[in-house]
């Protein structure tokens, strides 16, 4: 099975902070060596101010190239930031950054500290990415936080793994889920945390050492925050399916710190609550554990390993709104996502995103409170829905989550996107949209088991 690729050049992808002199730092190293180009997450004074595409050598980038590819795509957000922070908007930018000492007022509330987290991960049968998760979730600049792996298989070399890093390390610790399902994994989770705050990831990932910093800032921004998100960009591009997917279904589109609640919403958007993929996704979210607790934790009939394949972490999304709190969306609150390398992977990803909505959207069509709402959103759904299909352009399963020309969320805008082609119509649509059709009845049944 094969892609129609817009571009198909294999990338690395790396990390810059604009404020200090301009090196790049792969998020990967290992993949540099067999890329021809890199795609680079700009960051000022730690906030995310937008994406470059630049060629990449046997030596790397080149230094002028990537500082004249950095002004021209971001010089006005650079300019914009400096301004608000009250300093000398700069013209250029020179090898040594911005200036270290350059004060920053985001960056005063960007806390040292912040309530105690647990940190939660669920894994299954996959030790390689596992053990470079938890590497990166011990390098967390943060002073009060532990990390629980729970384990669904459970899996020999996992346990090897956690058990042998947590004797080195006492923040780490290892629990078992042995019936099969994320929703049933994180609910462990949650009950083995010691501490007020759950922050989730997913085994496949590798978080932002400021990752826990920018989640405290989040859960600052109003007493009504119940849980925040934060950005998921590509970890890694290599491979066409890796491309189609951060191009088509990207986890990365805002860059803009929001609250959403039933009132503040993402735009003109006539599907909110009901769309909660515009919020973020599971690899990176935090949540208040009393909040969780009370909501009853994450639905066993959702998520993979269940029938419905997925749709468990927009159903908590949704449930929060929905119990009058707020969510906070953090760009700062970094998590890198190594996506589905295979396309086979991707076919049955995007498949599940298509089941896990549609069992999401019966899960709420059933529950008379919000029975009437949803309804009475649907037909716009559908109608958007189609005509995203008919523009080309594909956020469906996985909530409806759209662009900003259809969704009104604010994405990354014609500035900061990098040029890159816009991919042509998903081969996989078809399979998407039949997950979809099996959604409802993969819901009922996985309820009634």
């Amino acid at each position: 099975m094969s892609i129609p690729s817009a571009e198909d050049v294999p990338t690395w992808v790396g990390h810059v902070e604009i404020s200090e002199p301009i090196r790049v730092q792969p998020v990967r190293p290992e993949d540099v060596d067999g890329a021809s180009r890199a795609h680079v997450l700009a960051t000022f004074h730690h906030q995310p101010i937008g994406f470059v595409d630049v060629v990449s050598g046997t030596d790397g980038i080149e230094d002028v190239a990537l500082r004249e590819a950095l002004w021209q795509r971001l010089g006005p957000q650079i300019r914009e930031h400096a301004r608000v922070d009250g300093l000398a908007e700069p013209d250029a930018l020179a090898t040594g950054g911005l200036g270290v000492a350059m004060s920053c007022a985001s960056e005063a509330v960007l806390p040292e500290s912040g309530p105690p987290m647990s940190v939660i991960v669920c894994t299954r049968f996959r030790p390689e990415k596992l053990q470079a998760c938890i590497d990166a979730l011990l390098r967390l600049d943060y002073p009060d936080y532990e990390v629980v792996v729970v384990d669904n298989g459970p899996d020999v070399d996992s346990r090897a793994i956690v058990e042998k890093r947590g004797a080195e390390d006492p923040r780490l610790r290892y629990a078992v889920e042995p019936e099969m399902g994320l929703s049933r994994a994180r609910n462990t989770g949650l009950h083995q945390a010691r501490h007020p705050w759950l922050a989730f990831t997913d085994d496949d990932t590798l978080v932002d050492p400021l990752w826990l910093r920018a989640i405290a800032r989040g859960i600052s921004r109003g007493p009504d925050v119940g849980a925040v998100t934060g950005l998921v960009p590509a970890a890694s591009l290599l491979t066409e399916s890796q491309r189609y997917f951060d191009r088509w279904l990207s986890w990365s589109g805002g860059l803009q710190p929001r609250v959403y609640d039933l009132e503040r919403r993402p735009g003109d958007n006539s599907l909110y609550p009901y769309n909660p993929g515009v919020l973020g996704t599971g690899a990176n979210f935090a949540i208040e554990r009393g909040l969780a607790e009370h909501l009853g934790g994450f639905d066993p009939a959702l998520g993979a390993g269940s029938r419905a394949g997925g749709g468990e972490d927009l159903d908590l999304f949704l449930r929060v709104l929905l119990s009058g709190r707020a969510i906070a969306y953090e760009p700062a609150a970094l998590v890198w996502h190594v996506h589905r390398e295979e396309p086979e992977a991707l076919a049955r990803q995007l498949y599940t995103y298509g089941l896990g909505y549609t069992a999401l959207l019966t899960k709420h069509l059933l529950d008379p409170v919000s029975r009437p709402q949803l309804l009475r959103r649907l037909p716009v759904g559908v109608r958007r829905m189609r005509r995203a299909w008919t523009d080309g352009v594909n956020k469906t399963g996985r909530a409806l989550a759209v662009p900003a020309k259809l969704d009104g969320h604010d994405g990354l805008d014609a500035v900061t996107a990098p040029e890159r082609p816009e991919p042509s119509r998903p081969p996989y649509r078809w399979i998407e949209l039949k997950g979809m059709a099996a959604g409802p009845v993969s819901y009922l049944r996985g309820r009634r088991s």
